[in-house]
């Protein structure tokens, strides 16, 4: 657990630099060259990005795993080692108030908030890819010179 905690910066840092060029590279919406070959690229970089959110989803699912070690800790502390007798909802607000608990929480947010991002850019990339397909069939059928005129 203290690996994961202790690297999220660093993480979240490099989660960030290729969301962003990711944007930087993929908003252009210009296709120039052969489709086939557009569309093999952009397949590739969906390959990279779904493994870049596999990481963001194993790291959720490690400080999810952490949450619950964290969480039970301070129930057992409170259970057993508290002065007084508690109830379960004195104790889930105790637990809930706990600063490093409240930490984990945060941390869980901010990983999530990336693995949304993510799922977003590979649906994005999904139509991308979809639309790239689209063009090339039609290309290969020869309607390459149709033009669509919408009144």
């Amino acid at each position: 657990m203290a690996s994961i905690v202790d690297n999220l910066p660093d993480f979240l840092e490099e989660w960030e630099k290729i969301y962003d060029h990711a944007i930087n590279v993929l908003s252009v919406t210009k296709v120039k060259g052969r489709l086939d070959k557009q569309e093999a690229q952009l397949g590739a970089q969906v390959a990279y990005y779904k493994e870049v959110a596999k990481e963001i989803y194993n790291v959720s699912s490690r400080l999810d795993s952490a949450i619950k070690h964290k969480r039970g800790m301070l129930y057992r502390f409170y259970m057993e080692s508290y002065p007084k007798a508690l109830t379960s909802r004195d104790i889930d607000q105790y637990i809930n108030s706990d600063d490093d608990y409240y930490v984990l929480i945060g941390h869980k947010h901010d990983v999530d908030f990336w693995l949304g991002r993510y799922d977003s850019l590979i649906d994005g990339l999904d139509i991308k890819n979809w639309q790239l397909s689209n063009l090339t069939k039609l290309h290969i059928a020869g309607y390459d010179d149709v033009e669509v005129n919408y009144d």
